[in-house]
């Protein structure tokens, strides 16, 4: 009964933020029961810049992850994710590598959802892929 009461708690995160709140419950039960919830400790890396994708993308529950960027003589920080915000999406997505690293900047509590998973709520929920399609197109820093 416990994995139950997981994913219960996972629905009942979820359901909260976008694009997830557009899904109904019978939508949004099945990805929460394929979630791995996964925990990372201040200052562990989740990915780095250039690196393979990995077969999940990431929404923060608790805690705080750090993106940044490297550049010739310095890195700087492009996005910082609070509870809520997803991120691994464009290597998810594409399949080309990491452009920024991922880092717990304080403990932190993940929800990996299998990218297959991922890629079949958008093809088959127009607002979900607006959702994302229009924060590719805004620019926002989708990584």
């Amino acid at each position: 009964m416990a994995s139950n009461t997981i994913v219960t708690r996972v629905y009942d995160f979820l359901k909260n933020y976008l694009p997830f709140s557009y899904l109904s419950k019978s939508e949004l039960m099945p990805i929460a029961s394929s979630i791995k919830v996964q925990y990372y400790g201040n200052n562990q890396p989740l990915f780095k810049e250039n690196e393979a994708p990995k077969s999940h993308i990431f929404v923060l529950q608790k805690g705080r992850i750090e993106i940044s960027k490297a550049f010739e003589d310095s890195t700087q920080l492009i996005d910082i994710c609070d509870a809520g915000d997803i991120f691994g999406i464009r290597a998810a997505l594409n399949g080309m590598p990491y452009i920024g690293n991922a880092v717990a900047s304080e403990d932190s509590l993940i929800y990996a959802i299998p990218r297959t998973v991922f890629l079949e709520l958008m093809e088959n929920n127009a607002k979900v892929a607006l959702f994302f399609a229009s924060g590719l197109a805004s620019g926002m820093p989708i990584i």
